[in-house]
This record gives C-alpha cells, structure tokens and sequence, in this order.
C-alpha cells in the first residue's frame, strides 16, 4: 500500500533479522502450529522484506518502539510470546535496525521510556492494524489484530501516533542520537560478555 509507514511496536518485526534466524521456527513458537509449506514461509519472508525496503525508498516511516523492551531484550534475548532468540541474535536483529537506519534516511526511530498502551501498523491513510499487548490478555501463543480501513480511522490512529512522537525527547527521536545510542549500547554489551 503507497503512502507513509507509522508504527507503535511492542518488538522489533522479525523481517529485521538476518537470514541466520530460522523463521520456521519463531514461525511455530509465535503460532504454535507448523506452516504447511516452509518455502511459501520463505517466500514470504522475502516478499515482505522487499515490500518494507521498497517503501522506505519512497515513503517516510517511523516506529515508537519501547526502550524497556529493548533492553531486556538485548540482556536476555527474549523477543517476546515466549520466544527467547538469545542475546547473541538480539545483538544482530539490532545491528540490522542500525543498517536500516543508517541506509534510509526516511526511517526513523522513536524510543519511549515504558510500555506503549497498544501496538499498531499504519499504511498510507486508510489502514490500520491494530494490535493487542497484555500478555495477560490472550495466553501465548495466541495474539489479536484487528485491521480498520477507512481515512477516518487512520486519522485517529495518525494523531495518536503524532501525539506520541511529540512528546518524546529529542535525544529519544533524532535520528543520529538514536543510531549513537544503539550503537553505545551493543558496545557495552559486548564489552561486558
């Protein structure tokens, strides 16, 4: 879909982690079930992974993605919904955002200091997917989205978003701070191992 990415996220999206994560199997531990083909899993991957590079040569994008969950994940590598990918892996899923960041000067990154109140996905100005975060909520693996369409919904979710993003700090939105602070903190990650 045209048109500028917003998200709110609860993690990073796997399609951000190099090809040595086995998809397949964040596949079955964030779904509980097997794909019934592993190469349309594959396909998928990829395709998706395209659709985002292709977009951010021709759109702005931007994420709010929560500061607490990052750290713990870093720490522990545990990505979420129970799935522990290790600190070694976080550390590249995290040096893969970098990459993305430093090639696409239209991608940029928000860090908030808590838990964002619910997670979204918005292309262009007349989708919304919107997802739930209490754990507590729906027992893993299971998980909800819902998906709005129409400008209207957008709007509210634009605005929701816009007010988020005011609100953070400079040093938690500006570009450059934000790639310094990731790279300091996987320095002192790897000094400490």
């Amino acid at each position: 879909m045209p048109g500028e990415r917003l998200a709110v996220a609860q993690r990073l999206p796997v399609t951000l982690v190099p090809s040595s994560i086995d998809r397949l199997w964040i596949f079955r531990a964030a779904y509980g079930t097997d794909v019934a083909d592993p190469m349309l899993l594959k396909w998928w991957s990829s395709a998706e992974m395209s659709a985002i590079m292709t977009t951010l040569q021709q759109y702005r994008a931007r994420t709010i993605l929560s500061l607490e969950w990052l750290e713990r994940y870093l720490k522990t590598g545990e990505w979420g919904r129970g799935i522990m990918l290790g600190p070694w892996i976080a550390r590249q899923h995290i040096r893969a955002l970098l990459g993305v960041l430093r090639r696409y000067p239209s991608y940029e990154l928000g860090l908030l200091d808590t838990q964002p109140d619910f997670s979204f996905v918005q292309k262009g100005s007349a989708a919304v997917v919107y997802g739930c975060l209490d754990p507590e909520a729906v027992a893993p693996p299971a998980g909800i989205a819902l998906q709005f369409s129409g400008q209207g919904f957008a709007y509210r979710f634009r605005e929701y978003f816009d007010e988020q993003w005011a609100g953070l700090p400079g040093e938690r939105k500006d570009r450059q701070a934000v790639i310094a602070w990731l790279d300091e903190r996987l320095r002192a990650d790897e000094a400490a191992d």
